[in-house]
């Protein structure tokens, strides 16, 4: 997980986003049936053992700005599902 901007103005080879530590709820796409849910490292990582299916991740961070819309994942049987969840800092 990442949020950024982090800077007003981004230059040559400076990254604008950081790291960001937040919650994660997994919801069944299927019934809306909150399946999981987990926190991840201050290094923005985290990961969740779930079965073969189509879910709802639904990030939630600090508040007033901080925000990340839902996403929808289909995990297949026996394989590893890659999801990067950026939030948004506000900063325009």
């Amino acid at each position: 997980m990442f949020y950024g901007p982090t800077c007003p103005v981004q230059g040559r080879g400076r990254a604008c986003v950081r790291p960001y530590q937040a919650t994660i709820s997994v919801r069944s796409k299927l019934t809306n049936k909150l399946v999981a849910q987990a926190r991840s490292s201050v290094k923005g990582d985290f990961s969740i053992q779930l079965g073969s299916g189509s879910y709802l991740l639904v990030p939630r961070a600090g508040r007033p700005y901080l925000r990340s819309p839902a996403r929808e994942i289909t995990v297949r049987s026996h394989r590893y599902t890659t999801v990067i969840i950026n939030f948004d800092s506000g900063i325009r």
